[in-house]
């Protein structure tokens, strides 16, 4: 496997080495499998009800009712 150097902004550093951490891996396979993620994603969309439902990875975080107050408390 090559090696390389990457320039990365600190909060994406920081994004990946906490993805590598929760997941037991390296930085450089954190990076790897997150790069691999965004460049293959397909996104499936189903009509439901009038609503075009996209259909994610099984291991995507979770919508939740507290995440949408807490986003909607940041809004301006």
């Amino acid at each position: 496997m090559p090696r390389t150097t990457l320039t990365l902004d600190d909060d994406a550093l920081s994004a990946a080495r906490e993805y590598a951490d929760r997941r037991g891996q390296t930085l450089g396979q954190a990076v790897s499998e997150l790069v691999l993620r965004a460049t293959r994603r397909e996104f499936l969309t189903e009509d439901i009800g009038g609503f075009h439902v996209v259909r994610l990875a099984a291991d995507s975080p979770k919508v939740t009712v507290t995440k949408i107050r807490e986003l909607e408390d940041q809004a301006p």
